[in-house]
């Protein structure tokens, strides 16, 4: 399975906000993680907040919109969402937007 690429030139600002230690959080460290130590090419903000159970991901895209991503346990087998599912449900519209920009 191939990872999910991200357009960081197409997000602006990007806020996550978890416990450390919680189960939620797994997935949004390892993002933060993934990110480049260096954005020079985009002005991408990130802020990091300590908060309560369950994790959060706040995304704001070029065209302004918004998403909020709570990362919740789905119950069952499922359980928590993954690092991929994570990535896919950031990336979708930048990646709209990058496609759009690349078609005109």
């Amino acid at each position: 399975m191939s990872a999910v690429r991200i357009s960081l030139a197409h997000i602006p600002s990007l806020k996550l906000s978890f416990h450390p230690f919680h189960p939620s959080a797994a997935p949004v460290r390892l993002l933060l993680s993934s990110l480049p130590s260096s954005l020079p090419a985009t002005d991408l903000a990130v802020n990091v907040l300590h908060a309560p159970e369950p994790a959060r991901v706040n995304v704001t895209y070029k065209d302004g919109k918004t998403k909020d991503i709570e990362l919740v346990d789905r119950g069952g087998r499922q359980g928590v969402m993954g690092l991929a599912e994570l990535r896919r449900e950031i990336g979708g519209w930048a990646n709209e937007l990058r496609a759009k920009e690349e078609g005109s």
